[in-house]
């Protein structure tokens, strides 16, 4: 019971931060590399203890396993204490995220620089929340954070999907719960030892707003 009111708290928090201005000042920015400990072109393993089931439709759900088993068999600590969140990118939304993207007048500053591609989308993604998070791997896996590093890279995320670059990119592109290619990605959260993802309860954004994490 406590876990879940924890959880709960966490995700009030977000609910707060939807409240706040979407302005992120870079500044803040630790300068970290990413960890590439889960790139795109690893293998699935199938020497999992445990099940893990993410989405099967256009997702990059057999990269996402693969890093959820480096993690295990590199003991990253992950506990209630120290959650993680996995992000399963839906492939087709990126596709067209890509073909709309330059449509759209300047990037943002977060956005990294040249065409913007699906990998820099991801990149971009992963790199501007991937400040506030206590650790990153790859372009799937925020891990291991405090719980106040949790509820940075939530309130982050929440930023990045109410940004008004990205809000008419997908909305031209057809981008979001609901519309025709879906979300951009589905968030999975682990608390447990075993580092077993689990789907996460993702704040619906304020009416009137693209819906692009879920």
């Amino acid at each position: 019971m406590w876990h879940a009111q924890r959880l709960a708290l966490i995700m009030a928090l977000v609910c707060l931060f939807r409240d706040t201005s979407a302005a992120y000042s870079l500044t803040a920015r630790t300068g970290r590399p990413l960890n590439n400990l889960c790139g795109a072109n690893t293998m699935m393993s199938d020497t999992s203890a445990e099940t893990t089931v993410f989405s099967d439709h256009d997702h990059s759900s057999a990269q996402l396993h693969s890093c959820v088993e480096k993690l295990r068999n590199d003991g990253v600590k992950v506990s209630i204490d120290d959650p993680a969140l996995f992000v399963d990118w839906n492939v087709r939304a990126l596709v067209e995220f890509e073909r709309e993207a330059g449509n759209h007048g300047a990037t943002p500053g977060w956005v990294l620089g040249g065409a913007v591609t699906t990998s820099i989308l991801q990149s971009s993604i992963i790199t501007r929340v991937g400040a506030v998070a206590g650790g990153v791997h790859g372009m799937f896996c925020f891990a291991p954070n405090t719980q106040a590093q949790f509820g940075s890279v939530l309130k982050i995320l929440s930023h990045t999907e109410s940004d008004p670059w990205m809000q008419a990119v997908c909305g031209a592109a057809g981008i979001g719960v609901g519309r025709p290619h879906g979300q951009l990605a589905t968030l999975y959260s682990a608390t447990d030892r075993s580092c077993n993802p689990q789907p996460f309860n993702w704040v619906a954004p304020p009416a009137g707003t693209h819906h692009l994490f879920v």
